[in-house]
């Protein structure tokens, strides 16, 4: 009985959970649709995780969606990833919203 469990466990979230490596290929491959799938998935379990919203923002940013990618790297940054690994995503999406305004200042910093 614990080996059924532990397998049905197992099962489950390897085809039910996404995960940062997963989303990553995914990206990485092209698939920007597979990619945003599943990011959103694992963010529904870990809505707070910078690298996640890290890698939400660079999907949209991918997709051209400004607004939306500038939102994931401001939060991803607010959770805990360091300015200088989002400053040059985050200027790309500002410069694709004409948000001028946050890319001098991002430039400033």
């Amino acid at each position: 009985l614990m080996l059924t469990v532990a397998l049905m466990a197992a099962c489950s979230k390897s085809s039910g959970g996404a995960d940062l490596a997963s989303i990553r290929t995914s990206f990485s491959g092209g698939d920007l649709a597979t990619a945003e799938v599943q990011a959103k998935q694992f963010l529904k379990s870990e809505p707070e995780n910078p690298e996640g919203r890290f890698l939400l923002g660079q999907i949209y940013l991918a997709n051209e969606v400004a607004k939306a990618a500038q939102g994931e790297f401001e939060r991803a940054q607010r959770n805990g990833l360091p300015l200088p690994q989002v400053a040059a995503s985050l200027g790309r999406a500002y410069a694709l919203g004409g948000d001028c305004d946050k890319l001098d200042a991002l430039v400033a910093y």
